[in-house]
């Protein structure tokens, strides 16, 4: 099968921000990011509408519990994971719980989620509008487990970058702007890359697509950049 690289980007550039996990978490709850629709920026109410159902379907995957221990796994495979490509290496354990929003020091910015028209990369702002592409929109419109699968990978990568140290506005946790694949490759695996992979690969075990195990099927979408299948 043959495959396309898609780096997302952010439009800001920001240094990593040095994690200091709390030795108490707030409660075994999943708590994690917040996600509405933004129909302001939106073309149709049917867009609106498809926007709040890739949210809800996002939101019910990252709360599953197969979500959080397949997260829990990933450094028994892949060793540490990397904040961002010059940030702190952390056991997948500690990226499970400041994505699950159990830690008191950082919180989620409200994200606001709307479609672009552009051929080019999803992205989050540093006003928390996540802005997903055509090819995210059509993949959720195929409507097919696999095509769908891909599109919750994405919301879920991006709704990593919508963790803050601050309260008052979004300064970014989880960062991975600018850096090119064949750089990335073999080094520790990006945390919101991960995310987004593990969002997927949980959605296809559920769905028994599966077969092939978690490590691999994270290999196969992507630990350090998004390997969607192309689809001709």
């Amino acid at each position: 099968m043959r495959s396309v690289v898609l780096l997302f980007a952010l439009p800001i550039s920001c240094a990593p921000i040095a994690i200091h996990p709390s030795s108490t978490l707030v409660s075994a709850e999943v708590r994690g990011p917040t996600a509405t629709p933004n129909p302001d920026l939106t073309r149709s109410t049917s867009d609106t509408q498809e926007i709040a159902d890739l949210i809800s379907e996002t939101m019910r995957v990252i709360h599953l519990p197969a979500f959080e221990r397949n997260l829990r796994a990933v450094s028994s495979d892949f060793g540490p994971i990397a904040q961002s490509p010059f940030g702190q290496r952390l056991p997948s354990s500690v990226i499970a719980d400041l994505y699950a929003g159990r830690d008191p020091a950082y919180s989620f910015y409200p994200a606001r989620v709307t479609w672009t028209e552009g051929e080019g990369a999803s992205s989050t702002g540093g006003d928390g509008i996540i802005r997903l592409s055509k090819l995210v929109h059509d993949n959720w419109r195929a409507g097919s487990t696999m095509r769908r699968s891909l599109a919750i990978n994405s919301l879920a990568h991006e709704l990593s970058h919508t963790l803050s140290s601050r309260r008052d506005m979004l300064s970014m946790v989880f960062v991975d702007r600018g850096f090119s694949f064949g750089w990335l490759r073999g080094r520790p695996p990006i945390a919101s890359y991960t995310i987004g992979s593990v969002a997927q690969c949980t959605f296809l075990e559920e769905h028994g697509q599966m077969a092939e195990g978690l490590s691999a099927c994270l290999r196969r979408y992507g630990v350090w950049h998004f390997t969607p299948p192309q689809f001709d």
